[in-house]
C-alpha cells in the first residue's frame, strides 16, 4: 500500500511539475531562442581628444560590452581593441579629423554611440 502511494506521488510530481513550469513561464531566459543580451552603452572616452594622425591609446567606458566588440571613431575602425570587461574597452585611435561619434558594436549586432565622443586636433606645434 505504501509503495503504491509513493509511486503515485512520484508520477504526480513528474507530470505536474513540468506542466506548472510551462504554464508559469519558469525557465532560464538564456535558454530561450528569443533571449537578447542588453545593448551596449557608451558613457565616456578618455582622453576625449588627440592629434589627427591618431595612434594614441584610449579607454572607452560604458556597459554591456561583449568579448569581440568592435570600436569605430566616426566611420574608421580602431585598432588593438581589447574588451577588458563589460564596462571597459581599450583601443588605438585611427587617423581622422573633427568631432566624431565613438561607436561600440557587440558581436550580437547591437551597438551604441557616444555622439561627438572624440575630437581630433591638428598636428602638434613644433
Amino acid at each position: 500500500m505504501a509503495t503504491t502511494k509513493a509511486l503515485n506521488l512520484v508520477i504526480a510530481v513528474l507530470v505536474l511539475v513540468p506542466m506548472v513550469l510551462a504554464v508559469t513561464g519558469c525557465k532560464d531566459d538564456k535558454d530561450d531562442d528569443a533571449y537578447k543580451a542588453p545593448a551596449p552603452a557608451v558613457s565616456a572616452v578618455n582622453p576625449a581628444s588627440g592629434i589627427n594622425t591618431g595612434g594614441n591609446m584610449v579607454t572607452v567606458s560604458g556597459a554591456n560590452f561583449q568579448d569581440g566588440a568592435s570600436l569605430r571613431f566616426g566611420t574608421k575602425p580602431a585598432s588593438s581593441v581589447t574588451v577588458v570587461d563589460s564596462g571597459l574597452i581599450t583601443a588605438v585611435v585611427p587617423a581622422g579629423s573633427g568631432q566624431v561619434n565613438v561607436t561600440v558594436a557587440n558581436p550580437d549586432g547591437q551597438s551604441a554611440a557616444l555622439a561627438n565622443g572624440y575630437t581630433y586636433n591638428g598636428p602638434p606645434s613644433v
